[in-house]
């Protein structure tokens, strides 16, 4: 693997727009550019690795300064999430509305509320002091249209808005400023009052002309009528625009903070923007990629993306799409107390899982590939590695690599604790492989488990133990079975062991069962206490004869001793025939107050009593 050239800066509005129409020019058809700007995107993020101290050194994998505050993948690097608790205080975004909740006592009860607007399409927070951030999406007329009324944009497309409020008073929260601008976001950090959002943007304003009847002469000269719409294009067709709750607008980056990579990456940009919530939204910093991605890892003090290279959209029907391709991944330094600087790029072999692929310890950057992407679930050719990158000058240079993991299979989790790597893969049986990166140079697979089933997500809970949360699996076949709990032994590299495990609806004889858990695919649905994890679930049940149906999700509370998974039990919120109304109690996140847990769904909070596991008040949004 050649290593790539690094980024380089646009210079001027110019020569970014320049280069914007050339490779629009060569990725253009009769029906435009495409859903994502002629990038198809690959890698997916639901959407992290082992906590680190200070951004550097691994720690224990609590995960945040507060148990009960959102799950996260670094420690004092906190992660916008739907729920957030402070103090006894309980913030919800819910129902196009922020709601507070106190919980003082043991109790809930309904502080206040601020309705979010019509538009708002649900989101997440972040909480510093008395000032609340909110990232939301929207799926309306992009700002553009507002600032630039004779280019037609798209219908339907996407804005990403940021809102500020006051919650001082918890009673009576009120908004300070409201940012709106073009493009998704892709995700979004907190670190030490700043707030940092992930957000990849698309070309907008440019009014495709599509074929004219049927036929290959037709399409040909769509794509011509597409091609002189680049040519005569703006740099406001190819730079996302914002407008403020004051009407002030403009170009949401500047030209010169635009950089351009050596290879195609599409035509949308890939930004991240820093605001200091001191400040409020007035201003802000940004450095961007002209590149697509979904990918980010982030300490204190630096900031990894991970993007895709632009691929034909025919191309990826076929297995061989995906030889030879790689991830590049650019690197950015974001000091809270200096400003974002772009340093290095480098690129890995395959596709990356989610943020737990990523993680920086003493200086290098570990990454875990697969050469297949998930979603193409293995086969033959399919194959993955853990690959050691350090910076050299302006590149992330590749110093060690361990490969061979997991032939025909995907991987399905990652967890990185500073000198030790957990990969988890999975087709029809589930290899944990731990690797030894304690010579970055030389990283080796030290020891390797084969088991039914699979981990999706792992967490550390005591020295030497890790706990995983997946599905059992048929070891014949692959087919899940449902939602199991393990806990590994990972005090001997060389001879990891799974020592118990925990099913809360084992398969029974004469029923089709399905449960699962959202941290299966969102690693903030996990909390985690001094004592015992919580793991939400939801699924259901029917007897093959009868047909009778029953629901069930809860929360299982989980607690180990020594090599046993000691007292853990579930706490049914529901479990019976569905009605249609219970749904709205389905757990989505734990909150853990004493001996108290919040329940937190998306229409309802069930309040649980963990002495008795009686669930003691309910309330709905």
């Amino acid at each position: 693997m050649g290593v790539l050239a690094a980024l380089e800066p646009a210079g001027s509005c110019n020569a970014l727009l320049d280069y914007f129409i050339d490779q629009a020019l060569e990725q253009v058809g009769p029906y435009g550019l495409g859903q994502w700007g002629g990038f198809v995107p690959l890698a997916a993020e639901t959407t992290a690795a082992a906590r680190d101290e200070a951004g550097a050194a691994s720690g224990d994998g609590s995960g945040g300064a507060e148990p009960t505050s959102t799950n996260v993948q670094v420690e004092d690097v906190d992660e916008g999430d739907m729920v957030k608790a402070s103090g006894d205080l309980l913030f919800v975004l819910a129902n196009q509305r922020l709601i507070t909740f106190s919980t003082a006592g043991g109790g809930i009860g309904e502080l206040g509320s601020i309705h979010l607007g019509s538009d708002f399409g649900g989101g997440e927070m972040l909480v510093h002091g008395d000032r609340l951030a909110i990232v939301s999406m929207g799926f309306d007329v992009r700002p553009l249209a507002e600032a630039v009324a004779d280019i037609a944009p798209p219908i339907g497309s996407g804005f990403t808005q940021v809102t500020l409020i006051d919650v001082s008073n918890p009673g009576d929260p009120s908004m300070i400023r409201t940012l709106t601008f073009d493009g998704a976001v892709v995700t979004t950090r907190m670190v030490e009052g700043h707030l940092r959002v992930v957000v990849e943007a698309q070309p907008v304003g440019l009014p495709w002309s599509y074929p004219e009847g049927s036929g290959l002469r037709a399409e040909r000269e769509a794509t011509e009528r597409n091609r002189e719409i680049i040519r005569n294009s703006t740099i406001e067709n190819w730079l996302p625009y914002y407008v403020t709750d004051a009407g002030d607008g403009g170009l949401l980056l500047d030209c010169e903070d635009v950089l351009l990579p050596p290879e195609p990456s599409g035509v949308g940009t890939l930004s991240i923007l820093d605001f200091d919530l001191e400040r409020g939204l007035e201003s802000w910093e940004a450095a961007s990629v002209v590149a697509a991605g979904s990918t980010v890892y982030a300490n204190v003090e630096r900031t990894f993306i991970a993007t895709q290279q632009w691929m034909d959209p025919v191309a990826v029907e076929s297995r061989e799409a995906f030889r030879g391709h790689v991830t590049r991944i650019h690197r950015f330094d974001t000091p809270v107390d200096g400003e974002m600087t772009y340093v290095a790029s480098g690129d890995v072999d395959g596709f990356l899982l989610n943020q737990f692929a990523m993680d920086e310890y003493e200086g290098h950057l570990r990454v875990a590939s697969t050469t297949a992407p998930d979603w193409w679930g293995g086969g033959e050719g399919a194959e993955s590695q853990v690959t050691v990158l350090a910076t050299d000058g302006n590149r992330l240079v590749r110093v060690g690599q361990v490969g061979g993991l997991g032939k025909t299979e995907t991987i399905r989790a990652v967890r990185f604790m500073g000198p030790v790597g957990y990969v988890v893969t999975f087709r029809q049986t589930d290899p944990l492989y731990v690797i030894d990166l304690s010579d970055p140079a030389n990283p080796v697979t030290a020891g390797e488990l084969k088991i039914p089933g699979f981990s999706a997500y792992l967490h550390p809970v005591a020295d030497g133990r890790l706990l995983g949360v997946g599905q059992d699996a048929d070891p014949e076949t692959g087919a899940t079975k449902g939602l199991q709990i393990s806990l590994f032994d990972v005090s001997d590299p060389t001879a990891p062991a799974r020592l118990d495990t925990f099913m809360p609806y084992p398969v029974g004889e004469g029923r089709e069962t399905y449960i699962g858990s959202p941290i299966e695919w969102d690693h903030k649905a996990f909390t985690r206490t001094e004592d015992a994890a919580f793991v939400p679930y939801e699924g259901w049940s029917w007897a093959e004869r009868s047909g009778e149906e029953m629901a069930m999700f809860g929360v299982i509370a989980v607690s180990w001793e020594g090599d046993t998974l000691d007292g853990s039990r579930v706490l049914p919120i529901v479990e019976g025939k569905p009605t249609g109304d219970e749904w709205n109690f389905t757990p989505q996140r734990s909150v853990v107050k004493g001996d108290v847990l919040y329940a937190v769904g998306y229409g309802g909070i069930s309040v649980i009593d963990l002495d008795s596991g009686e669930i003691v008040e309910q309330v709905r949004y």
